[in-house]
């Protein structure tokens, strides 16, 4: 029973890989930055809209998913999340195998979407994970799960660029270019699509009850 008790909820452990997941998606944002800038037509203006496509859609998705997860769930949030990440991943990968070989005028635009649906996920999955992820632990237990998820946010961040690193030195080529970039954005599509999976495995939870919040704190 007490062994029982101190095991965390199975949303808080899947909450740990699905931070590590999410932020090493996110570190690999740069990519797509510098393969702008590569195009004939790249310039910093072409970054920053692209960017501020990304910020304004996922800002705007955290006032509307902060509503929506504590009016229809967590979960059902969550899972619009995941969709939009393999919109996301379908977006870049649809870029880098038809658009910039066959329509390389479009290949802007279809960053842009990429960039775009990427923020929509981001913006649609940060508040109902942050509340189910809180749900899901209890008492003094809460704050040890979430140092435990800071530090996953923390080695994500560096995961992405050490990936980075791997795909430049498997091509044996320490500069920037289409090649090696798309081989990166296409990393980056692969942990959307891995992050959509993760997402569909999140329970919904009310809050803990009182005798669970008395025996962690115990």
């Amino acid at each position: 029973m007490e062994a029982a008790r101190r095991s965390p909820h199975p949303n808080v452990l899947l909450g740990l890989v699905t931070t590590l997941v999410f932020t090493t998606r996110g570190s690999l944002s740069t990519a797509f930055d510098a393969y702008v800038l590569l195009l004939p037509d790249g310039t910093n203006l072409r970054v920053g809209v692209m960017e501020s496509i990304s910020g304004i859609a996922s800002l705007l998705l955290t006032l509307v998913s902060g509503v929506l997860a504590d009016r229809i769930g967590r979960r059902r949030v969550l899972r619009a999340a995941g969709l939009a990440s393999v919109l996301s991943s379908a977006a870049t990968l649809t870029t880098v195998y038809y658009l910039a070989p066959s329509r390389p005028s479009l290949v802007y635009a279809g960053l842009c979407v990429a960039s775009g649906t990427v923020g929509l996920a981001r913006g649609c999955f940060m508040p109902p994970f942050e509340a189910i992820f809180g749900d899901s632990t209890a008492g003094a237990a809460r704050a040890k799960w979430y140092t435990r998820k800071a530090a996953c946010y923390t080695f994500g961040l560096a995961f992405g660029p050490a990936l980075t690193m791997v795909i430049f030195a498997a091509a044996r080529n320490d500069t920037w270019t289409q090649p090696e970039l798309s081989a990166v954005l296409c990393a980056a599509a692969a942990i959307g699509v891995v992050l959509a999976a993760l997402v569909l495995g999140f329970r919904e939870v009310g809050a803990p009850p009182p005798q669970l919040l008395d025996s962690a704190a115990g």
